[in-house]
């Protein structure tokens, strides 16, 4: 886990900087979820927007007060890679950077749990992340996360399977196999890029693809993504009310 060309006042900065912090059971600080807010829109969804929604993500309406915890922890590892300054602008200071980093860090828990929510009318939608230490010599420690999110609208049937990862970024014509509870089922050769929101001329490698797959009972592999990294989503741990919704959007793939 969205804007607007030009610079960012100093009193905007200052304003992150100074505003109070709530202090959490262990005596630390944790950034507020409304300076949060104003963090990511002015920073993260210049990219990330409903217009741009690059990497299937869209900031646009973000609330750190209900943040899902995979998104928080992609976000927050795209803090360590610098991409605050992405869009251009220049960045809050260091100790507001890591106020951010430390409250999406701690949103981030159970990101590794399936994750369940009802959204308008009939829409159930579950998602999980997985981490892996990244094969990529350039990554400097950081692993690659990789999210999985599976919808469906039980009233009309239509629904989806979306795999997003981050913060690395694949080389165009690395080939992506997955299978399904050990059977293969969809393949995928890299290619593509993603242009800034904000009309910069700088632009990235895909950052996500819808699968065409059944719904898993066990599991679902991903490999070939990355060089010698394969990632697996434990569709056995989803909550069986969660997979009977589902399962009405992909009974016949």
């Amino acid at each position: 886990m969205r804007r607007r060309n030009g610079l960012i006042g100093i009193g905007m900065v200052s304003l992150f900087a100074g505003a109070a912090v709530g202090a959490t059971t262990e005596g630390t600080k944790i950034m507020p979820a409304e300076q949060q807010n104003k963090l990511v829109a002015t920073y993260c969804e210049i990219c990330h927007s409903d217009a741009h929604p690059n990497g299937r993500l869209s900031f646009e309406h973000f609330d750190a007060a209900k943040t899902e915890p995979a998104i928080a922890q992609i976000m927050a590892a795209k803090l360590r890679t610098g991409a605050i300054g992405a869009a251009g602008l220049p960045r809050p200071d260091q100790p507001t950077q890591d106020a951010l980093f430390a409250a999406l860090t701690a949103e981030a828990a159970g990101a590794q749990k399936w994750f369940v929510e009802k959204g308008d009318g009939k829409v159930t939608t579950a998602s999980i992340l997985r981490e892996l230490p990244s094969t990529d010599s350039q990554a400097k420690g950081i692993p690659d996360y990789y999210r999985l999110v599976v919808s469906c609208n039980t009233g009309t049937k239509v629904g989806g399977m979306d795999l997003e990862w981050s913060p690395g970024v694949p080389k165009n014509g690395n080939q992506m196999q997955t299978m399904v509870d050990g059977k293969p089922s969809f393949q995928w050769t890299v290619e593509g890029a993603e242009s800034m929101g904000n009309g910069q001329a700088g632009t990235s490698g895909p950052g996500a693809v819808s699968l065409k797959a059944s719904l898993p009972k066990d599991r679902l592999s991903v490999t070939g993504l990355f060089p010698d990294e394969t990632v697996v989503f434990p569709f056995g741990e989803l909550d069986k009310k969660a997979r009977r919704e589902l399962s009405a959007c992909f009974s016949g793939k």
